[in-house]
């Protein structure tokens, strides 16, 4: 049986989730262009993955001109079959501690950079036959209300609303649109900042996510089985949804209440 050769392209693809995602798909027999802003980090990816199917793009994918140019290249490699849109950063913060300045720097780096790359992708995307995914990484605090997280959670749900307008317009070209929204994920090759054992209690499962779940679940979005989903937001986030709340906000609240009771004197 002769296979189709795959493509795709992951942006951030130079660590934590991205490179869990481009070393999944080259498993796969995926070609991969594994784009991110250093250097650095896609030269240890490459290091690491040791396959002649990676393909390290660096660009910055807040700027157009840069976006356009790195998929034009793509491009003269042949079409696309699955695009990861995998640039974001978390920016703590009420509306009283964020500049104006850093909203506009955190709404380009998480939502901008996603519809720039999909607008460059999707002539790429179009090109090719068989099944095509567009994949977005979105968070469960698009959903779950975090004053200490104002404008990512904002910027996350605008991208969550982003890929169901997306899979609608698509659908007739029968390109796919999914969101994959991850809670807190431990970091590749060392401890996230949050992820100790008082705050992995408060996830009913007793522990966060790893990157290579999220590359698994990634892995049967792109596959055969999934060919029927689109326009949907799937969370990966161990129950946490499943409390109302999430484990920051639940975090929060035991705290307040902890304090409440100890000025009231009550132990």
């Amino acid at each position: 049986m002769t296979i189709t050769p795959r493509t795709a392209v992951v942006t951030a693809a130079g660590g934590g989730i991205g490179a869990a995602i481009t070393r999944r798909l080259l498993a796969q027999q995926y070609t991969v262009f594994a784009a991110d802003n250093d250097p650095d980090a896609l030269e240890r990816l490459r290091q690491s993955a040791r396959s002649s199917r990676l393909q390290p793009v660096v660009c910055d994918v807040t700027d157009p001109v840069a976006v356009e140019r790195a998929f034009a290249e793509i491009g003269r490699h042949g079409p696309l079959h699955v695009l990861i849109n995998g640039v974001g950063s978390t920016c703590s913060g009420g509306i009283r501690d964020l500049s104006l300045e850093r909203w506009h720097a955190m709404f380009g780096l998480n939502l901008t950079s996603v519809f720039l790359a999909t607008r460059a992708a999707l002539p790429l995307l179009e090109a090719a036959t068989g099944d095509r995914v567009v994949i977005t990484l979105s968070s469960t605090l698009a959903a779950v209300a975090d004053h200490t997280t104002i404008a990512y959670s904002t910027f996350k749900a605008g991208l969550e609303q982003f890929t169901r307008a997306l899979a609608l317009e698509l659908a007739p070209s029968k390109i796919r649109a999914v969101a994959v929204a991850p809670g807190p994920v431990t970091a590749t090759g060392g401890e996230a900042s949050f992820d100790t054992e008082s705050n992995a209690r408060l996830n009913p499962l007793g522990r966060f996510a790893t990157p290579d779940e999220v590359a698994a679940l990634t892995a049967f979005l792109v596959s055969e089985e999934a060919t029927y989903l689109t326009g949907a937001i799937i969370r990966l986030d161990g129950g946490d949804a499943a409390l109302g709340a999430g484990w920051r906000p639940l975090e929060a609240l035991i705290r307040r209440h902890s304090s409440d009771m100890h000025g009231a004197g009550i132990a």
